[in-house]
């Protein structure tokens, strides 16, 4: 039943015990299959699961979803859940506090959001945050692709991200873009990697947790366009775009030049 990966648990297992304390590591809960696996895997560590909830009516579906998954999961896995609302006021907060710290602008459109549960893990008390990025591309790129992922946006992200966390004294795991799953990933051959039902596995001796995950609906939340609206003022002498992303990856351009005018030449397009 379960033909997967023989070592994809052990390697995570590993991972989690050398970088995770116990009774002082969040989870980044999304409800889905990745986050719940490594939860699943330091039940025993009782890591505090933690969610971030945008506050947005174009949102309410997957927020109020994912929070009723995210429930599930807490009470089959015996942990306890914090969600914390991310408002319009402040994820723009955060985004102008990113733009004015990180040495370079900000890419990744989820970053002022991840600030915000980085600080809510510091003032739980914990000082580890655990996410289950990266496993989408682990478990189901070809390893030329996986390569060029890992190689560019994989570990630039995985960076960005621990940088923002030692912000907050937190430290950032991110198991599924560690070495060992990362070399385990590259010399396993893509069908043998079987895409994220090799994670189910971890899930067997936890029978009402596998069906949840088998009867999950994937989702995936973006950046409300409310929260984007402040930052189209940035955008006036710029080409007008309705791309959430476009709009997100100009205003932090531009955010972070008015921050870093020392440094803005380097990072301008015509440089």
């Amino acid at each position: 039943m379960f033909t997967i990966m023989p070592t994809t648990k052990a390697i995570l297992a590993t991972t989690l015990n050398q970088r995770c304390p116990r009774g002082r590591t969040a989870v980044f809960a999304t409800g889905g299959l990745d986050s719940t696996a490594l939860a699943c895997l330091i039940r025993a560590s009782q890591p505090q699961l933690i969610f971030g909830a945008v506050q947005d009516s174009g949102q309410h579906n997957y927020t109020t979803s994912a929070i009723n998954a995210c429930q599930k999961i807490s009470t089959l896995l015996e942990l306890n859940l914090t969600v914390v609302p991310i408002t319009g006021k402040a994820w723009l907060k955060s985004f102008l506090h990113l733009a004015q710290t990180l040495k370079t602008p900000m890419t990744d459109t989820d970053l002022p959001a991840a600030a915000l549960l980085f600080q809510k893990a510091r003032d739980l008390g914990l000082n580890t945050a655990l996410s289950g990025m990266g496993s989408d591309n682990i478990f189901n790129l070809p390893k030329k692709q996986l390569t060029t992922f890992i190689r560019s946006e994989g570990i630039s992200s995985l960076k960005v991200h621990a940088d923002i966390a030692k912000l907050h004294d937190i430290t950032f795991v991110c198991p599924f873009l560690e070495k060992p799953m990362l070399d385990h990933a590259l010399s396993t051959p893509l069908k043998a990697r079987q895409g994220k039902k090799a994670l189910l596995a971890i899930f067997k001796d936890h029978p009402p947790l596998l069906e949840l995950m088998r009867n999950r609906t994937p989702a995936h939340s973006i950046i409300p366009l409310n929260f984007l609206l402040p930052l189209k003022a940035l955008l006036k002498k710029t080409p007008p775009t309705s791309n959430p992303v476009e709009i997100f990856t100009q205003a932090a351009m531009l955010a972070w030049q008015h921050f870093h005018p020392s440094s803005a030449h380097a990072h301008r397009p015509d440089a």
